[in-house]
């Protein structure tokens, strides 16, 4: 989870915590990476917000795909840019949440992200 206000990443982390997935943080796109680059094989889904300090969240999907283009990507953001949309969401990006966060979206979205990428078909697809 990327997100540079402690108290939404705080919320987050508790709230995907609390369903049984345990959590990295990081608080700006540098650390971010460096969490990844240590994490790799370890993470499943990487959650990030697109404003993000030190280099935004489009940079940081472009940087983890480098990485592991496998690794499925949800982003959040209050708004996003509809130029910005096209470029980000080819970046591997899964998923999209609006903020504020509303827990059953979060739940839902790491769900369906997480199933997809093992090959799960739900109910709703």
């Amino acid at each position: 989870m990327v997100e540079d206000e402690e108290l939404l990443k705080e919320l987050v982390r508790s709230l995907l915590e609390a369903k049984g997935y345990r959590v990295l943080t990081a608080g700006d796109g540098e650390e971010a990476i460096n969490v990844f680059q240590q994490h790799q094989h370890e993470i499943q889904v990487v959650i990030t917000d697109l404003d993000l300090p030190k280099f935004g969240g489009d940079e940081l999907c472009r940087r983890i795909t480098i990485i592991n283009p496998s690794i499925p990507l949800i982003v959040a953001s209050g708004f996003i840019d509809p130029g910005m949309e096209a470029q980000v969401f080819g970046d591997g990006v899964k998923g999209f949440l609006q903020k504020p966060y509303k827990a059953n979206e979060v739940i839902s979205s790491v769900r369906r992200v997480l199933d997809h990428a093992a090959g799960i078909v739900s109910c709703s697809e």
